[in-house]
């Protein structure tokens, strides 16, 4: 079974990261472990709440004070989670756009032996036109890297 780690840059989600662990850590996957990054520019308890899941041996908490912003805090994590053996990287978003009941559809794909697995929406409703063109050229910027014939898109509608 292969070594899961999710890489999920937080920031100010003291409200919703307990719930957000909790879901993760309840699916059935001993091999699933989730790396949350916390920027720099956190000022409430989110790196305190994660901490709290450390002993679970399945959350490591990073605090990145070198962030410049979202993108700095995943090339972190995936820096760590390939240090510590992963052989598969999730990215989650910690502000909610990526929900923890989505995550058995891409542990199942990856399993299945795929080396990319991407699911997106093309509507991005309630996005502005600078956030569709930057979450546009993110999938096309995946699509493009992606020299594998094992690359698995789906589309999801909101």
């Amino acid at each position: 079974m292969k070594k899961i780690i999710i890489v999920m840059p937080v920031a100010n989600e003291e409200a919703t990261m307990g719930q957000v662990i909790d879901k993760i850590l309840a699916l059935p996957y001993d091999n699933l472990y989730l790396y949350p990054v916390v920027d720099s520019y956190s000022k409430d308890r989110t790196e305190e709440i994660i901490r709290s899941y450390e002993s679970t041996g399945r959350v490591k908490c990073i605090f990145y004070k070198e962030s410049k912003g979202v993108i700095s805090c995943y090339l972190e994590g995936y820096r760590r989670a390939l240090a510590d053996g992963a052989d598969c990287v999730l990215e989650m978003d910690g502000g909610g756009s990526h929900q923890p009941e989505e995550i058995p559809q891409f542990v199942e794909k990856l399993e299945e032996g795929y080396d990319c697995v991407a699911l997106y929406t093309k509507s991005h409703k309630g996005y502005n036109f600078i956030r569709k063109g930057l979450t546009n050229c993110w999938y096309k910027l995946i699509d493009k890297i992606s020299d594998s014939n094992k690359f698995q898109e789906q589309e999801i509608s909101d």
